[in-house]
């Protein structure tokens, strides 16, 4: 699947609302919940390059007294871009190990 370095999508998949972003290769699928009054954004990064597809990662920001959810709205995007490097330099370093092992073998 090709997906572009950034975009937005909400699609609905076998009745369920799925919702993502794509940054730097990776997407962020996300769930936002109230319970109690207090907001939780839950993501789940997973990196779409690469041939194992390994790299997953959590997120999760909540409502907070002195911190409300829409008040951490930037250090949110920061999170994703720091989670979005760290996933694609895992892929990047992948890449070149299977590249060098390639040569390696004389492919």
């Amino acid at each position: 699947m090709a997906l572009k370095s950034a975009l937005t999508k909400v699609e609905i998949k076998k009745g369920k609302d799925t919702s993502y972003f794509v940054i730097m290769y990776t997407v962020f699928y996300f769930e936002l919940k109230e319970r109690n009054k207090v907001l939780t954004l839950s993501l789940a990064a997973e990196n779409w390059l690469g041939s194992t597809k390994k790299g997953k990662i959590d997120l999760e920001f909540r409502d907070l007294k002195e911190s409300p959810l829409e008040e951490q709205v930037g250090d949110i995007i920061y999170q994703m871009f720091v989670v979005g490097n760290r996933l694609y330099a895992k892929y990047k370093i992948e890449e070149l190990v299977q590249g060098r092992n390639g040569k390696e073998r004389g492919n």
